[in-house]
């Protein structure tokens, strides 16, 4: 391969780079379109042994929007105690688990870095829910 040839493929190596760098999201809100509408109930277990409902309007509302704020980062290990576990049910039939840890979040099973904060706030909705 020519010299030129070796330069023009090691731009569009940078170029690649550059592209991927700056097209890729570090972070993300899986639940950022979630709105109490399309949800039907949350069922959480707040470590007490008994399994609560949520079904009122207000509560979905609330859950929702904590839920929409949710921002997670990486994959990570969860560590610390386990806070609560929601799993949310949409009017559309969809589920999902939600289990909240202090810096930490697993969704269906796959575990992130999430903001202390909004966790925080869903453990706290879930108490008043429970």
């Amino acid at each position: 391969m020519s010299t030129r040839g070796k330069l023009y493929l090691a731009l569009l190596a940078c170029l690649l780079c550059f592209v991927l760098l700056f097209t890729t999201r570090p972070s993300y809100r899986p639940f950022s379109e979630l709105s109490a509408a399309q949800l039907s109930a949350i069922e959480l277990d707040t470590g007490t042994g008994v399994i609560g409902r949520v079904e009122d309007p207000e509560m979905l509302e609330a859950f929702a929007e904590q839920l929409s704020a949710l921002t997670i980062s990486r994959h990570s290990d969860p560590s610390g105690r386990e806070l609560s576990t929601l799993w949310v049910m949409r009017e559309d039939g969809n589920e999902f688990e939600v289990i909240l840890f202090p810096a930490h979040v697993i969704i269906d099973g796959t575990a992130c870095a999430a903001d202390p904060a909004v966790i925080q706030a869903l453990a706290d909705l879930a108490l008043q829910g429970s």
